[in-house]
């Protein structure tokens, strides 16, 4: 699955440069070589999404939110993006990938929307994910 150039850039910057998105870029980019612009636009759809999930159960008691957290970020973002980069895209990054998605399910659970908002930006007004 060829993901073009401009997917990259559209990609980050619908996410922006979050504390969520500079994570992935710490653990993974110098592990993809080559591949790292591919492995970039997965982390920042990952990002995006979990931002999406996270703004979606604000108003969820907090075992509705872990429920939500628990199936929408640790397990899809796990088989979307991780599986997806041990299984085709780049093997070396599977490790640190999962103790990246394992890190944005804790954010998520503990409601921290923050982390997942791209630097100065607040979740008050951003309907990008809407």
């Amino acid at each position: 699955m060829a993901v073009p150039t401009h997917g990259v850039a559209l990609a980050a910057e619908a996410v922006g440069d979050s504390p969520c998105l500079r994570m992935a870029r710490e653990r993974m980019d110098g592990l993809a070589g080559k591949r790292a612009d591919r492995v970039a636009w997965y982390a920042a759809s990952s990002c995006s999404r979990s931002r999406a999930v996270l703004a979606g159960s604000q108003g969820a008691s907090p075992e509705l939110r872990e429920q939500i957290c628990r199936r929408e970020v640790l397990a899809g973002s796990f088989t979307k993006t991780c599986v997806y980069f041990r299984d085709v895209l780049c093997p070396e990054v599977y490790e640190p990938c999962a103790d990246w998605v394992r890190e944005q399910y804790a954010r998520c659970v503990a409601g921290d929307l923050e982390w997942f908002q791209p630097v100065g930006q607040t979740g008050e007004g951003d309907t990008s994910q809407q």
